[in-house]
């Protein structure tokens, strides 16, 4: 349980969320381009002619999908968070700037608001690897960052139609765009007089 009302949540206005836990019970059809979420009971509900990439996950015991990654030659565990704006993400731990050779270019402040609050203020990276793998599968000219945990977002799925299959453990992706890998953030600075 949680507050809406919060400071996190209240210029959302939003009613509630649903949890990965109680998604499983369903199969979800999701498309952003077009804001629609459907859900089933039965898979056959949905057609997957077109849902070229198929990629599996381990669910967590609360049913958050995991998908194994491979970026930069290194083995990563991504949460597929659909609360989660950005494209790509890496632990802090999983990334060295010094023995990579993918470019990066370097941030400092807080990088997320979110249901539990809002993150601590921490350097992150934005680097273009050659490639990145999800479930042996090749993605290129993604835009990859660091941060606190490891996850795969909203800005990597709004490429796709997708169904969620949790019986299967698997996501079905439809590429519906082609949407070009860029840095985009939105920057504040204060400036505190004190007299």
């Amino acid at each position: 349980m949680m507050d809406l009302k919060g400071i996190e949540f209240e210029c959302f206005k939003i009613d509630g969320i649903i949890g990965a836990n109680q998604m499983a019970k369903l199969f979800w059809r999701i498309n952003y381009s077009e804001n629609s979420i459907e859900a089933t009971k039965d898979l056959a509900n949905f057609s997957k002619e077109g849902y070229e990439t198929v990629l599996s996950f381990i669910p967590k015991p609360q049913k958050t999908p995991v998908v194994k990654a491979n970026i930069l030659d290194e083995k990563i565990d991504l949460t597929f968070d659909t609360g989660f704006t950005g494209t790509v993400r890496i632990s802090n731990n999983e990334y060295d700037p010094k023995n990579t050779k993918a470019k990066s270019i370097e941030t400092y402040g807080t990088a997320s608001v979110g249901a539990f609050g809002a993150g601590k203020p921490e350097s992150s990276y934005y680097f273009k690897p050659n490639e990145v793998l999800l479930d042996e599968q090749k993605f290129e000219d993604e835009i990859v960052s660091t941060g606190s945990s490891s996850l795969l977002g909203n800005e990597f799925l709004k490429k796709f139609k997708f169904i969620m299959d949790w019986k299967n453990n698997k996501i079905y992706l439809n590429k519906i765009r082609n949407y070009p890998s860029k840095l985009e953030s939105f920057w504040v600075c204060l400036s505190i007089y004190r007299p």
